[in-house]
């Protein structure tokens, strides 16, 4: 990829995630231009959950946490071996708790109707997708009830401006 293109998605990742690249020091710059880095929240890195399983996979092949953190591609010598062993335990913590595989509904996309799902889905990953589907569509009923609201107070509104006319006109 041409440095060009590379700053282009470096400057569209920052406006998304609302980071000035100008103010970020040097070394956590450096970590940002990592694909692995989602953003930047109070000077902590937040890491992808890809991030972590990739951790795990050089974990459980043996390498320490720092030699870990380094083969993802972050300087150690610069962003420090306490954030390397924070982030390996995380990745260790996850795998143990099962967050790290577990499909969660925001990775689906609800907007897909059912009679067009992928019928080849694992069991997680189609229930993640009836739990989106459920929020999608109680969100869009809502929508439409606020939809009707408003419709209904505007004809009321209007009924009664219409008759406060009637009687205006009577009184005259």
């Amino acid at each position: 990829m041409s440095n060009r293109k590379k700053e282009k998605e470096l400057k569209s990742k920052a406006t998304i995630a609302d980071i000035e690249l100008d103010h970020l020091p040097a070394e956590i710059r450096e970590a940002f231009e990592n694909d692995y880095v989602e953003t930047i929240r109070k000077g902590k890195l937040i890491y992808s959950r890809d991030f972590y399983k990739e951790m795990l996979k050089y974990i459980n092949q043996g390498m320490t946490y720092v030699e870990a953190y380094k083969a993802c591609g972050f300087n150690v010598d610069a962003l420090g071996t306490d954030r390397a062993n924070a982030a390996g335990k995380r990745a260790v913590a996850m795998d143990k708790d099962g967050s790290l595989y577990k499909v969660l509904p925001t990775d689906m996309d609800a907007t897909i109707p059912l009679d067009q799902m992928d019928t080849t889905m694992d069991d997680e990953h189609k229930l993640a997708y009836f739990q989106a589907r459920c929020m999608y569509l109680e969100a869009e009923l809502e929508y439409e009830k606020e939809k009707k609201r408003l419709a209904y107070q505007e004809a009321l509104s209007r009924s009664k401006k219409e008759k406060l006319k009637k009687q205006n006109g009577r009184y005259q």
